[in-house]
C-alpha cells in the first residue's frame, strides 16, 4: 500500500517530466530542423529552448543523479580531454590581438558544449520509441521543405534576405541529422526508412546547391556503409586518419605550395590557395608552437591583416590561432572519442562515426562551422545519438501469452 501510494505521489512530477521532455525533444529534433529552411537563426534559437526543457525534466526527477552523471562525463578521458583543450584556448587569450571579442567567441563555444554535455546526461536512461520517432520525422520533413522551398525559391526569396545561407545551412544540418535517424530505423528493422531518409537527405542537399552539403553527405555515407560492415576497424582507421589530418596540416600545406609552385597553378587553384598558409607559417614560424591567440584569423581576416585568399577552415584557423599546443590537443580528444565509440554496440556505432564524419568534413570545408548556428547543430547532434543509445534496451517488442495459448508477438 505504501509503495502504492508513493508511486501515486510521484506521478505527477513523472508525467510533467515527461511532458517537458517530450516538447524539448521535439523542438530540439523536429522543430528546429524544419524552421531552419526558413531562419537561418532558427537553431541559434530553439536549441537553448528544448535543451532548458530536456535539463528541466531531469531537475524534476532526479537532480542529483543528473548532477553525478554529468561529473563523471567531466571526469572521462575524453571530459579530460576537452577540458586541457579549452584550457589552453582560455590560456591563448592572454597574447590575442582582439582579447574581448575573443573571450566572448569563447565562452560562447564552452557555453554551447556545456550545453550539449548536460542536455546529454538529462535523457533517461530508457527513450520512449515514440521520442525516437520525431527524429524520423523531422529530419523527413526538413527534407521535404527545403525541397519544396527550393521549387517555390522566386516567392521564398521575396519574404527572406537573399543574403542569408539559409538553404545552404539547412541542407549540412540535414546531412548531419540524419545519421541518428537512419540507426534508429534501423534498430526499429524498418530498412527501407532508413534507405529513404538518405535518398531524400541527398535530394534536399542537391536541391540547395550547397557543395559543402552534398560533400559532407557522401563523406558520411562513406563511413556509414564501412561501418555497418565492420565498426570497431572503421573506428580504428578514422582514429588514426582525422587526429594524423589535424597533426601534420602544415606539412601538407607546404606540399601543396611546393606541387602548385612546381607544376606552375593559377592563384585560383586549390593547391595555390592552401600555399598561400604555408606562407604564412614561412613568415613567423615561432607562432607556429603558440598560435596567435583564439579567434584571431577571423579577426585578422575582417581587419584586413591576413590574406583573405587563403584557405579558412578548420586546420589553417586552429593552427594560426592555438598552434601545435592546440592541434595536439584536438587530436587527443578526437582519438579518446573515436576509441570509446570503437566500444559502442554495432547498432549505434555506424550512426556516430557518420554523425562525427560529418562534422570533421564540414569544419575543414566551411569555416563558418566555428559559428553559433553549427555549434547548436553539434549539440542537436549530440543529443540524438545519446538518445538513440538509450533507446537500445528495448528494440524488439514484447510477447504476451493469453489464456494458456501459443505466446503471440504484441503490435
Amino acid at each position: 500500500m505504501e509503495s502504492r501510494e508513493r508511486r501515486g505521489a510521484e506521478s505527477p512530477a513523472a508525467d510533467a517530466a515527461g511532458l517537458l521532455l517530450r516538447i524539448g525533444f521535439g523542438i530540439l529534433v523536429l522543430v528546429a530542423p524544419v524552421a531552419a529552411v526558413f531562419s537561418r537563426r532558427a537553431f541559434v534559437v530553439l536549441v537553448p529552448v528544448g535543451s532548458l526543457l530536456i535539463a528541466g525534466s531531469a531537475l524534476l526527477l532526479d537532480a542529483g543523479g543528473l548532477v553525478r552523471r554529468v561529473r563523471g562525463a567531466i571526469i572521462s578521458p575524453v571530459g579530460v580531454a576537452v577540458l586541457f583543450f579549452f584550457g589552453w584556448l582560455f590560456f591563448s587569450l592572454v597574447w590575442t590581438p582582439f582579447p574581448g571579442a575573443a573571450a566572448e567567441r569563447g565562452l560562447r563555444t564552452l557555453g554551447n558544449v556545456v550545453m550539449a554535455l548536460v542536455v546529454a546526461n538529462a535523457l533517461p536512461e530508457r527513450m520512449r520509441a515514440s521520442n525516437l520517432n520525431l527524429m524520423t520525422i523531422g529530419v523527413a520533413l526538413a527534407t521535404l521543405a527545403l525541397c519544396l522551398s527550393v521549387l517555390a525559391g522566386p516567392f521564398i526569396r521575396l519574404t527572406m534576405n537573399p543574403e542569408a545561407p539559409t538553404f545552404a545551412r539547412a541542407s549540412v544540418a540535414i546531412s548531419v541529422m540524419v545519421w541518428p535517424a537512419v540507426a534508429w530505423t534501423f534498430i526499429r528493422g524498418r530498412d527501407w526508412q532508413g534507405l529513404a531518409l538518405v535518398a531524400t537527405s541527398a535530394l534536399a542537399c542537391a536541391a540547395s546547391g550547397s557543395l559543402d552539403a552534398a560533400i559532407t553527405l557522401v563523406s558520411a555515407l562513406l563511413v556509414f556503409m564501412a561501418a555497418r560492415t565492420n565498426s570497431r576497424l572503421t573506428a580504428r582507421v578514422l582514429s588514426i586518419i582525422l587526429p594524423a589530418i589535424v597533426l601534420f596540416a602544415p606539412a601538407l600545406a607546404f606540399a601543396s605550395r611546393a606541387v602548385a609552385s612546381a607544376l606552375a597553378l593559377g592563384p585560383d587553384t586549390i593547391l595555390a590557395q592552401v600555399g598561400l598558409w604555408a606562407s604564412q607559417i614561412a613568415s613567423e614560424p615561432v607562432r607556429l608552437f603558440t598560435g596567435h591567440g583564439f579567434d584571431t584569423t577571423y579577426r585578422a581576416q575582417i581587419a584586413g591583416l591576413i590574406n583573405p585568399a587563403a584557405p579558412d577552415g578548420l586546420l589553417p584557423m586552429l593552427w594560426y590561432d592555438l598552434g601545435l599546443p592546440g592541434a595536439v590537443l584536438l587530436a587527443i580528444v578526437l582519438y579518446s572519442s573515436l576509441s570509446v565509440i570503437a566500444g559502442q554496440s554495432r547498432a549505434l556505432a555506424p550512426a556516430v562515426l557518420s554523425g562525427l564524419t560529418a562534422c570533421f568534413v564540414f569544419a575543414l570545408l566551411d569555416v563558418t562551422a566555428t559559428q553559433a548556428w553549427w555549434l547548436s547543430v553539434s549539440v542537436v547532434l549530440t543529443v540524438m545519438l545519446v538518445a538513440v543509445r538509450h533507446g537500445l534496451y528495448r528494440t524488439v517488442r514484447p510477447t504476451a501469452e493469453i489464456a494458456g495459448r501459443p505466446t503471440v508477438a504484441v503490435n
